[in-house]
């Protein structure tokens, strides 16, 4: 990974909230600085419905998005 190519996917996890959503955001930066058009996605992974939204985060776009 170089500063110019984030990874195409990140797991942030820790005790500290504040120190992950500075990862997250650092991430983000980084990705948007490569294609603008980067999402942020969130998945709760305590909730009933993570498997779901996982797999929906993670699949492509029928529209070509």
């Amino acid at each position: 990974m170089t500063a110019t190519s984030p990874p195409p996917l990140t797991l942030v996890v820790g005790p500290e909230p504040l120190l992950a959503s500075r990862a997250v955001s650092d991430v983000v930066v980084a990705a948007r600085a490569v294609d603008a058009a980067t999402e942020r996605r969130d998945v709760d992974l305590r909730a009933e419905s993570a498997s779901g939204e996982l797999a929906q985060a993670l699949s492509p776009s029928l529209f070509g998005e």
